[in-house]
């Protein structure tokens, strides 16, 4: 089998596993364990399925290094890829903070001497909800 076509079929299955056991860390409050599975994610879009950026490797960083003492529980890249956007699990108390600190480390990591994008982060916070929901009067 091709290396690029094991990769990606390796992240396919991985994901699938990593979205049944994040589901049951969500139904259990373990928010530990979903954060890990979070990064996981993020690291098998990086390096399997090649869809990161160092943009976005940038927040997951910036986020990992915050931890769970800071209130980070997890984050990873969402959407298509390729730049774009990160999840970041949470707590709540914690959010301005935490804004303030990827705003701040965020604009440092991609305005190195090399690149000066003047990148500055769009940050925006909200909580779980249901999901979609078919309502019949």
């Amino acid at each position: 089998m091709d290396l690029f076509v094991f990769r990606r079929a390796r992240h396919v299955i991985s994901e699938i596993e990593r979205t049944l056991q994040a589901a049951e860390g969500i139904r259990t409050s373990n928010w530990p364990t979903v954060g890990q599975f979070m990064y996981a994610s993020h690291y098998s879009l990086r390096d399997d399925f090649e869809v990161s950026c160092k943009e976005l490797d940038a927040v997951v960083e910036i986020c990992q290094s915050i931890g769970i003492e800071g209130g980070v529980y997890g984050c990873r890249m969402t959407g298509g890829g390729f730049g774009g956007s990160c999840v970041a699990l949470v707590q709540a108390d914690a959010v301005d903070a935490i804004s303030r600190h990827i705003s701040t480390f965020y604009k440092i990591a991609t305005t190195g001497d090399e690149a000066k994008s003047g990148i500055a982060a769009t940050i925006f916070s909200s909580r779980p909800a249901a999901g979609a929901t078919v309502i019949k009067s």
